[in-house]
């Protein structure tokens, strides 16, 4: 076996086997990093959702802090003024087959800084992908705002039209907008005593948490892991079938010599069995064996001996 694995084809072929399993191997773990982390997301929506609502200030300290694992999806609560001239609509987010926009306004915080809130969900109707639906207005004047913070999402590297966002992305939002925006979001959860989707504000409330714990990830790191065993078990097996193959091929070449050679000394035997010598009705050969004979023709009578006789 070792022989066969030491030809060069099989050397490249494990190789080959080796360096897929190396990558199963990374694709497995990058699998389990999002397990972990997904499980983490959840252990902190489990800590944070329903907890009471602290000061913004108090979990975002500066608008550069950002939102931590530590802090994902903790009720804070601000007053601020929102900035009717420049609310924005997200794109591509569709509800039950519907599509529709995220509309998000900019609040304007005592300290100068701005806050994005994500006020709900609003249809885009039936009309073209142009036709932008008509855009309930905030509430005006300084408001109580309640709500949950997020991490500001990934930037899609698109450019829509103006008064428009790929995704809730603060950085993408500033060149927008203008002046200092937050590290993060706020999922609206209530302005004063009006609740975040009710008839009053003409739109539907944000979605909440993803409470997705992960465990298909769990699922996908067990079968890269196996993928790569698989490949390794594969060349092995491949290479030990070629291995004895090559032990049958040289058993039957030797098989065939020896008998070879035993049919010609059994022939000559044989010949020199077939020399018998003759004993009355029977013979007997060399080997002593008896051999049967034809038993001899009865002698034709003429009819004429007979009456002679």
């Amino acid at each position: 076996m070792i022989q066969t694995l030491r030809k060069p084809r099989w050397l490249k072929a494990l190789a080959g086997a080796f360096v897929f399993m190396l990558a199963c191997i990374w694709l497995g773990q990058w699998q389990l990093g999002r397990y972990e982390h997904k499980q983490a997301t959840v252990a902190a929506i489990d800590r944070n959702y329903a907890a009471d609502p602290v000061p913004l200030r108090t979990i975002l300290p500066t608008p550069t802090s950002g939102v931590t694992e530590d802090t994902l999806w903790r009720s804070v609560t601000m007053t601020g003024t929102y900035d009717g001239a420049a609310p924005l609509l997200v794109r591509n987010r569709p509800r039950a087959g519907d599509r529709g926009y995220e509309v998000v306004w900019p609040l304007r915080l005592p300290d100068g800084s701005t806050l994005l809130v994500d006020r709900g969900w609003l249809s885009a109707g039936s009309g073209a992908a142009a036709d932008l639906p008509t855009i309930p207005p905030a509430p005006k004047g300084q408001v109580a705002v309640t709500g949950w913070l997020r991490w500001g999402e990934q930037d899609l590297d698109k450019s829509p039209a103006k008064g428009q966002l790929a995704s809730i992305n603060y950085t993408v939002a500033q060149r927008e907008i203008g002046g200092t925006v937050n590290h993060a979001y706020l999922v609206l959860g209530s302005e004063g005593s009006v609740k975040a989707g009710d008839p009053s504000t003409g739109l539907a409330a944000p979605n909440g948490p993803d409470r997705d714990e992960g465990w298909n990830n769990v699922s996908y790191f067990g079968q890269w892991w196996l993928f790569g065993l698989v490949a390794i078990g594969m060349v092995l097996y491949a290479a030990r079938r070629e291995h004895l193959e090559e032990q049958a091929a040289r058993g039957t070449g030797a098989d065939g010599g020896t008998a070879g050679g035993t049919g010609d000394r059994t022939g000559k035997v044989d010949a020199v069995d077939d020399a018998v010598v003759t004993s009355g009705s029977s013979q007997v050969n060399r080997s002593g064996r008896a051999r049967q004979t034809r038993p001899p023709k009865p002698k034709k009578v003429r009819i004429w001996d007979e009456e002679d006789e």
